[in-house]
């Protein structure tokens, strides 16, 4: 007998998007979290799952307007299995000033349904004939240098129920937090705790990196739909076994839908820009967002082409962020067309042509540039 649980984590629900995007993409990437949530719920059920374990940050604020409350339960109720359990995060912490928010959602998510984890005791809970002990760590502000399972005693646990412990928060080695301000904690912090199991939240990145039948104590299911060209992943989840004997399997599973993507290349001949191209005419036009930074020299004819092949490449994408730091490239052919035979240009920069220095021709070209202004 074992108990199967999805886990995720880090959705942020109404995330408003303030890049250059256009009204209707910032629309979509708003929705798509939404939509990511039901396709979430869909899998989880699909794979007949006990449990929805969200550890934190479900919500991105706790000032969420109703409407995106609403959506938000309904997608939530049609989870077909024992409980769906959530923690509040840093983002969506449990204080006065969010109260009303949750319990708002509360309200609306049908009888018997929602755990909901804002304080540090133990919640009891039977999956068939298993008895389940959950180790909250809540957050109750924005920021906190406590890492918030301290309360979980080693000498307490009981050895024959399943012991899983939910929190959230930086884990030192995977989350950047030089200020120690995100409820910092380390493995061997969690370790010491003793239970059989760790659901983490708040670290955008998965853990462990294996995707199949992986083994571990300890997850962090990176957050599941993408939001921005610092997330280099598509989003993922956590299905998770654990059996009766405590073993615990998992796997990984994509969630997302839209795509971030940072290219830096260099380009110095066109067959370099025709072959960049290609490459992007490959990624998924209604998907992927990308920024694109081209460097390099091309000579004058095939530096004309970079306007037309940057309106190509819009067409390949949802989104476009084009930066062009590609410069004229100096050949003896565009010195004899721009300076007078013998002349002071014509003949220092042939000479620092047939030198081995390749960059030099470019400063020199570029500091009489300056000169002649």
């Amino acid at each position: 007998m074992f108990i199967k649980i999805f886990h995720t984590a880090d959705l942020h629900l109404g995330m408003q998007f303030t890049r250059g995007y256009t009204k209707d993409l910032k629309d979509a990437l708003n929705q798509e979290r939404f939509d990511c949530l039901k396709r979430m719920i869909k899998t989880a059920n699909d794979e007949k799952c006990d449990l929805f374990v969200i550890a934190g940050d479900m919500f991105q604020t706790v000032k969420i307007p109703t409407k995106d409350i609403r959506e938000t339960a309904s997608i939530l109720n049609d989870f077909e299995g024992t409980r769906v359990i959530i923690l509040p995060g840093n983002h969506d912490y449990y204080n006065e000033d969010s109260k009303q928010m949750w319990n708002s959602l509360k309200d609306k998510v049908k009888d018997g349904l929602l755990i909901f984890l804002d304080m540090q005791e133990v919640v009891e809970l039977t999956v068939g004939e298993k008895k389940i002990n959950i180790y909250p760590g809540p957050c109750f502000s924005q920021h906190s240098e406590d890492n918030m399972i301290d309360w979980i005693k080693n000498d307490n646990i009981e050895s024959d129920s399943i012991n899983i412990g939910i929190t959230h928060g930086s884990v030192e080695g995977f989350s950047p937090d030089m200020e120690k301000k995100y409820f910092p904690k380390s493995l061997r912090e969690l370790e010491v705790c003793n239970l059989d199991l760790w659901l983490l939240g708040h670290t955008h990145i998965r853990y462990p990196r294996e995707t199949e039948s992986v083994k571990s104590d300890y997850f962090m299911p990176a957050t599941p739909a993408p939001d921005g060209f610092d997330c280099f992943h598509k989003g993922s989840a956590w299905l998770i076994e654990v059996n009766s004997d405590k073993s615990i399997k998992a796997k990984s599973i994509l969630t997302g839908k839209y795509y971030f993507k940072t290219i830096i290349r260099t380009v110095n001949s066109f067959d370099d820009v025709i072959s960049l191209k290609n490459e992007i005419q490959s990624e998924d036009k209604d998907l992927c967002l990308l920024k694109l930074t081209v460097e390099g020299y091309l000579d004058e004819d095939d530096l004309k082409t970079i306007t037309t092949i940057e309106n190509d490449i819009k067409g390949f994408v949802r989104y476009l962020e084009f930066e062009n730091n590609i410069k004229l490239k100096i050949t003896k052919d565009f010195i004899s067309k721009s300076y007078q035979q013998d002349s002071f240009p014509y003949n220092f920069l042939n000479k620092l042509i047939d030198s081995d220095n390749k960059i030099a021709p470019q400063m020199a070209y570029d500091l009489l540039k300056e000169v002649q202004k």
